[in-house]
């Protein structure tokens, strides 16, 4: 008598209750005191219909299994948590009762999300499933997560899925490097989150798993950072990070624990930390969101106040504290966070800004200038790759005197800047070479002098 072999189909929906914070609010329309729209959703990625509701665990790696153990069968969700897949298995094992689970790990496995103890993604258990053989057999919409206890690692996950579906994927370098990301959960409720190599770590509150914009992503920028044009960092104390201290002993304005998008950095930690936002932010809006906003906000939208993209916050604020590049004022604009990333983002969107702005460029006061530029994120990728390897101006360790890359050896703390940044732009372009656009007309709408390069 000949074996027989059985095969099926099986398929479902998977589900997480959606509590992350910072979504673009529709209604009712908002403005502000200069007219600026602060609730336009055109081109935002993650809006009140997704808020707090459920929502599919997008591009999550699904597989089944018999009661003996044996695999069956594996796919993967879709953006919306459908899935549908082939099973199969020998006469030995046979049909019946199936065991099915989801996995925090995204299909290709560019990023996974673990507990402390294991390097292994979570395992969630949809359920035991009676298998028919030659048909497909559907077993319905499963969630986990409720408006009053959202699942914390699933959030997570979904943060990170959406700023990789979003931008990274449209990177031929992240394409090719950004793989096998672990997101390692949680340390503790007094630890923040931060990453080196492929690891993110992120700490355990009712704050962090669900303010994706600030945490996960952030962290997902500066691994993308790293794998970019693999520089050197330098120690994130406050004696390397804050401006003006210089070390251990020197003045501390403000402790590094809360260092912000205005408080006042060191050009290279601004740099360092402006660009990663910048990543972030690809992971909520598009190039043509008219209002993008950073904050880190839980299960609300970013209110009314917060940090535009769009439109420079410190010339908002009517470039009050620029000083062209002078040291001596520890509220210089060109060392905020926000700078950075407010001049990356002007490069990055389609919206065009004419802004009448002081002296700046060699330009007098009431020059217009505008951000008519609108190139793709693969390009910020790649030039961060095509940053010279060296200690030199412009260069990828610029920040430091030689190649211990000790923080004894951190010389320059205003070296690996936005400036630097546009020099490369220009003059190191990935697909125009020497022949890039120059962005000094868009330092000079953040309230930064291009012509400063510490």
């Amino acid at each position: 008598m000949a074996s027989v072999s059985y095969s099926g189909q099986v398929s479902g929906n998977l589900q997480t209750f959606q509590h992350q914070g910072g979504f673009c609010n529709n209604s009712p329309e908002k403005r502000d005191a200069f007219g600026w729209r602060l609730n336009n959703c055109e081109g935002a990625l993650f809006n009140d219909e997704e808020a707090e509701t459920y929502v599919g665990v997008a591009r999550a790696k699904v597989k089944l299994y018999s009661n003996d153990g044996t695999l069956m069968g594996s796919g993967e969700t879709n953006d919306f948590g459908n899935f549908q897949f082939y099973w199969s298995v020998g006469p030995s094992t046979g049909y019946g009762l199936a065991r099915l689970w989801m996995y925090t790990e995204q299909s290709e496995g560019r990023v996974k999300v673990t507990n402390l103890t294991s390097s292994s993604p979570l395992q969630y258990f949809v359920g035991q499933f009676d298998m028919n053989p030659d048909s497909n057999t559907w077993i319905g919409s499963w969630a986990w997560g409720t408006p009053s206890v959202p699942d914390k690692y699933t959030n997570v996950y979904d943060g990170a899925i959406r700023l990789w579906r979003s931008s990274l994927i449209t990177s031929n370098k992240m394409l090719s490097l950004f793989t096998g990301i672990r997101i390692k959960c949680f340390e503790g409720p007094a630890f923040g989150a931060n990453s080196a190599g492929k690891l993110i770590r992120i700490g355990d509150d009712q704050v962090r798993p669900f303010t994706p914009q600030t945490i996960v992503m952030h962290e997902m920028g500066h691994i993308v950072q790293s794998l970019s044009d693999s520089h050197h960092k330098f120690s994130n104390s406050a004696g390397y990070y804050m401006w003006p201290q210089t070390g251990a002993s020197g003045p501390t304005p403000m402790p590094i624990a809360n260092h912000n998008e205005i408080s006042p950095e060191w050009q290279a930690a601004a740099f360092e930390e402006g660009f990663a936002n910048f990543v972030a932010d690809t992971g909520l809006y598009t190039d043509q969101s008219f209002a993008g906003v950073t904050c880190s906000f839980v299960g609300i939208p970013c209110p009314e106040g917060e940090l535009y993209l769009e439109y420079s916050t410190a010339l908002l604020l009517g470039c009050p504290f620029n000083n062209l590049g002078d040291k001596a004022n520890w509220q210089d604009s060109s060392r905020w966070e926000i700078s950075t990333e407010n001049y990356l983002w002007d490069i990055f969107d389609s919206n065009i800004d004419n802004v009448v702005g002081g002296s700046c460029n060699g330009l007098p006061a009431g020059t217009q200038f505008s951000d008519n530029i609108n190139r793709p994120f693969f390009e910020f990728v790649d030039t961060l790759g095509n940053y010279v390897k060296g200690l030199a101006n412009h260069q990828t360790d610029e920040p430091f005197s030689s190649t211990s890359y000790s923080d004894s050896s951190v010389v320059r703390r205003d070296g690996r800047s936005h400036r630097d940044f546009r020099w490369n732009f220009q003059n190191r372009h990935p697909t125009l070479g020497i022949g890039g656009p120059d962005t000094a007309s868009l330092l000079c709408m953040t309230c930064v002098e291009p012509t400063v390069d510490p």
